[in-house]
């Protein structure tokens, strides 16, 4: 579908690019263990029912209620998670994950969205209620590098991911099949003022015209975004996010720490010495018993496992 320029001038947009934090849990060594995406068999998970953001900043918070949605089929309240996350503008990508796994989220019926969200009504904290929100917590979340493969992975695997473009009006007039910026990065608005960040769920992937192709959902339209694996290689895409969801995970934590900061995750389907050479790699001291084996009891002093 083609809009204006003017059209896309009045969507609302929001998505910050995250500062880097070495707390981070990254899920490149474990996505890399896994089998490459076959491009040639499409993968489409239920589509989100939308939500419009409107003028609003609010893109962080309603990509990672659709992605919420797809892990517990409810709908999810978007300003219980945009009320704790905004900044002066829009949010972090990050922080909409952290919150889901430290606080969990509202759903619309505990607490409503406005009906014409705008800066000001979704920054409203009335309402927000940490019980209600406990029952929906989330167990992790990791992020991915930024790849057209790890965001096929993670649909894959966990039922999609949340990440953000940069674009511009004229790039997303085709909404269906949007068109990176022109020239090289940086990302930086403020020495660009034409561009902007949006953030996108993640719920698809195939080939298009002969490129890889991820297929996502924003809070705009009921149009699918195809952004194909070009878009990625520009350097206008950015922090994309995956969760390990509460109930029916494939993973099992095993708390790997490293310098008292870091987890691990440990797969059922990775042998032990699989996981020991992923521990090495990250650079990790594993501690063996006697015989070679891990040993479990050290893996983390605190907690054990959980």
């Amino acid at each position: 579908m083609d809009t204006t320029n003017s059209q896309m001038e009045f969507l609302g947009k929001g998505a910050l690019v995250d500062t880097p934090d070495s707390r981070d849990y990254l899920a490149g060594p474990i996505l890399a263990s896994t089998p490459p995406i076959d491009w040639n068999s499409p993968t489409i998970l239920p589509t989100p029912p939308l939500w419009n953001q409107n003028a609003s900043d609010a893109c962080v918070s309603a990509a990672w209620s659709y992605y919420h949605w797809q892990l517990k089929n409810k709908v999810f309240s978007k300003r219980d998670c945009f009320a704790r996350i905004f900044q002066r503008y829009g949010a972090y990508i990050r922080d909409g994950g952290l919150t889901l796994i430290k606080i969990g989220q509202q759903t619309e019926i505990e607490l409503p969205d406005p009906e014409f969200p705008s800066m000001v009504n979704m920054r409203d904290r009335t309402g927000l209620n940490d019980v209600l929100a406990l029952d929906d917590r989330e167990l992790d979340s990791f992020s991915l590098m930024n790849s057209i493969d790890d965001c096929a992975k993670s649909v894959r695997d966990y039922k999609g991911c949340v990440f953000g473009v940069v674009g511009t009006n004229e790039g997303w007039s085709d909404q269906s099949n949007p068109k990176p910026p022109t020239g090289a990065p940086p990302i930086d608005a403020g020495s660009r003022p034409e561009l902007w960040g949006h953030a996108l769920y993640v719920f698809g992937y195939h080939s298009h015209d002969g490129q890889k192709c991820i297929i996502a959902r924003s809070s705009w339209s009921q149009i699918d975004h195809h952004i194909k694996e070009n878009y990625f290689k520009t350097g206008y895409t950015f922090n994309p996010w995956t969760l390990i969801p509460r109930e029916g995970e494939t993973m099992t934590n095993s708390l790997v720490v490293k310098n008292g900061t870091e987890w691990g995750i440990y797969d059922p389907a990775t042998s032990e010495d699989g996981l020991i050479t992923l521990m090495r790699n990250r650079g990790i001291v594993v501690p063996l018993t006697p015989e070679g084996k891990l040993d479990w009891t050290k893996l983390n002093p605190d907690k054990q496992l959980v």
